[in-house]
């Protein structure tokens, strides 16, 4: 993902990996292929890895329409 500095607008955005479930799994949660294209400006939220590198684990996303995409994941103990 592309991300922009809010402290600097003028600054290139920072390019952001994000780690998600298995294509399965998030098929079965929601996520389906046409959900999002090629340059949507969606939100997400992310467990960051704990070197501080672009990167993280994701938890939620919103989409474009401000509407929630996919389900959160079921954790099982």
């Amino acid at each position: 993902m592309l991300v922009p500095d809010p402290d600097h607008p003028q600054a290139a955005p920072v390019e952001w990996g994000v780690e998600m479930d298995s294509p399965l799994a998030l098929f079965r949660r929601g996520w389906k292929p046409e959900t999002l294209k090629a340059g949507d400006k969606i939100t997400v939220v992310v467990n960051p890895l704990r070197d501080g590198r672009p990167s993280g684990q994701l938890v939620s996303a919103t989409g474009p329409d401000g509407k929630p995409i996919g389900r959160a994941a079921v954790e099982t103990k």
